[in-house]
């Protein structure tokens, strides 16, 4: 009668949590209600994850020591007390020290065993990546900023009622490991025609199911690029199409004595084009046209303008100032400054509404300017340009680069030096040069014959780089990354969209999220993983060092074109294993694996999955 009563307390205390789970959900209103729900997922993975650790500890007495995690056991004991049920933040801060614990013992044991990546280590690996991605998804959580709604009461006690609830219906699949004396109490009972009495519980025999792939987060849309200002040098409409303004010209210049003083530059509407000089002169021309309902008014307008080319206040400035336009109805329609400059002093430029050239120059430029086309050649002094809503182009420029766009394309082309290249829904491109890059983007990026390191940090864009002599790191989401032809090590992070990665001469640390990872034509070492979805790789060249492949709810496709030296090992939980290559698979419980040797073996390559397939191909 002991199992009876049992197993109707269990049955009777999820009929009593479901029925105050309903009646806190309809106290909810549907925000609230999506908000804990999501909560309540992130903390049912984790619960998941921490029950694994648990049963592994169990099960290994002999390795436990070695591998107890103080970290984890931590976040297991606040799961028991409910203690991260409206805290993400102390959540999110636990799981961070329990990756760097994991991260420590896989450290110590790669010393004890002089191997880069110790087969006790194995399921310490998985431990540690599947924290980590919840620990994404915490932090992807509490920037939303939900924890308001978490601390409610009404959110809060629905979130305790719910975890209570999950924790009731785990409690038979645990109740099903009996001693020998209930089960045969069990047997007794069944004996005596009392079946009905007894709850039945799940085979232990039987897989747990595979998890449905969540659905994929609607795609955040990049905003529209605002509408340009109207451009007030454009030809006339209305009443005076058809008629130019008056026109005037002015010029002047200044003597240089020396390269240090800076050049100023302003243009407050207009155009400006500079180029260098062998000249210690500074040289500047105007040309003005303005309209106005009377010939009268265009030419107090002209006559308010004045163009300023002098030595002050430890610079040289050359500046139009324009008369402020009180009458709606007068019109700029053309305001273009030149000047020529020595070549060798500092350039500031400051405009707006037009073009700016800028060429043949040596000296430091500093550009900021809005709405503008802006174009730099053969300069040796850096460049600094901030701009919006206009292209920037950089041509064969040497020394320290810095862009600050947005809305609109940079260009970089045959320049040399430090580059910080940063835009706004909007491509970069950068062909034929070399120095260390750091980009920062939501859009396009092309990179090609680069000759240096790049790091790259982008969304809702395209990556691609080729023929790259240097390292190469890049974060994206919702766009492909594409790298091809590095002569250095590559550092990639995806979600949502492919990665690809060819002919890479050094190390390879790939990870992503819910799309394809495709790999060929590397040398090693390799450190790939996936969640939901699929990876494929080529082993085609020979391949060096100790080199790992994790994935979860995916398959990992392994060709061998060209057999390497490397040892070949593949472990399998909840899944299957393929080979048209001789590969002795050992099955135990859910798990499977194997170890094949190609070549003469040598180097290992571990490939882990969880709930996904394994398939190696020769060709």
């Amino acid at each position: 009668m002991f199992a009876i009563l049992v197993c109707a307390t269990t049955a009777w205390s999820q009929v009593r949590d479901q029925e105050l789970l309903d009646r806190l959900e309809t106290q909810l209103d549907a925000l609230s209600r999506d908000i804990a729900q999501e909560y309540l997922d992130i903390l049912e993975s984790l619960q998941d994850v921490i029950d694994d650790y648990a049963d592994y500890m169990t099960q290994t007495s002999a390795d436990a020591a070695a591998h107890r995690v103080e970290g984890v056991e931590r976040i297991q004991r606040k799961l028991q007390e409910k203690v991260y049920v409206d805290n993400p933040e102390a959540l999110l801060e636990d799981l961070n020290s329990a990756i760097n614990d994991i991260k420590a013992i896989e450290t110590a044991h790669r010393v004890k065993f002089n191997s880069n990546s110790p087969s006790c280590c194995r399921l310490g690996r998985s431990l540690r990546k599947e924290l980590v991605i919840i620990a994404e998804l915490v932090e992807d959580y509490s920037e939303k900023q939900s924890d308001r709604v978490l601390k409610r009461d009404d959110t809060r006690k629905y979130l305790e009622a719910a975890f209570q609830y999950l924790a009731a219906l785990k409690q038979p699949k645990n109740s099903a490991k009996l001693n020998d004396e209930v089960r045969q109490a069990l047997e007794a009972l069944k004996a005596l025609g009392l079946d009905d009495y007894i709850i039945a519980y799940p085979d232990e025999s039987e897989p747990p199911e595979v998890p449905e792939l969540p659905e994929l987060p609607e795609l955040v849309e990049p905003p529209e690029a605002p509408e340009p200002p109207v451009v007030i040098w454009e030809p006339r409409t209305g009443k005076f199409a058809g008629r130019r303004g008056a026109e005037h010209e002015a010029q002047g210049q200044v003597s240089v004595s020396g390269s240090s003083l800076p050049i100023v530059v302003e243009n407050p509407s207009g155009d400006v084009f500079i180029s260098g000089s062998s000249s210690k002169t500074i040289t500047a021309s105007l040309r003005l046209e303005v309209a106005a309902s009377t010939h009268a008014k265009e030419q107090d307008y002209i006559e308010r303008t004045l163009l300023l080319v002098a030595k002050e206040d430890g610079q040289y400035t050359v500046r139009i100032d324009l008369p402020r336009l009180s009458d709606h109805r007068t019109e700029l329609i053309n305001c273009v400054l030149e000047v020529s400059v020595p070549q060798a002093n500092p350039i500031d430029c400051r405009s707006a509404f037009g073009k700016v050239s800028i060429s043949d120059v040596s000296g430091n430029i500093t550009v900021s300017s809005s709405n503008s086309q802006i174009t730099i050649e053969r300069a040796s002094g850096g460049a600094a340009i901030s701009n919006s809503m206009g292209p920037v182009e950089l041509i064969e420029i040497s020394g320290d680069i810095e862009v600050k766009n947005s809305y609109a394309p940079i260009s970089i082309t045959a320049c040399t030096g430090a580059m910080v290249l940063e835009n706004q829904y909007g491509p970069i491109t950068l062909t034929g040069s070399e120095g260390r890059v750091e980009i920062e983007n939501t859009g396009p990026i092309e990179i090609m014959d680069h000759d240096g390191n790049v790091t790259i940090d982008n969304l809702y864009g395209a990556v691609d780089a080729e023929n790259i002599r240097g390292d190469v790191i890049a974060k994206n989401g919702y766009a492909p990354i594409r790298i091809r032809d590095v002569s250095g090590s590559a550092d990639l992070e995806n979600q949502y969209a492919e990665i690809s990665a060819k002919q890479v001469g050094g190390s390879v640390s790939i990870a992503n999220q819910y799309a394809p990872i495709f790999v060929e034509s590397l040398d090693g070492p390799v450190d790939l993983s996936n969640y939901y979805n699929n990876i494929s790789i080529d082993l085609d060249r020979g391949f060096r060092g100790g080199s790992t492949i994790s994935n979860t709810e995916g398959t990992v496709n392994v060709t061998v074109v060209q057999q390497p030296n490397l040892v070949l090992s593949v472990y399998v939980e909840r899944g299957n294993i393929s080979s048209s290559l001789p590969l002795t698979v050992k099955t135990r419980d859910d798990v499977k694996s194997g170890e094949l040797v190609l070549g003469e073996g040598g180097d290992r390559l571990e490939i882990n999955t969880s709930g996904g397939t394994i398939i190696i191909r020769g060709r």
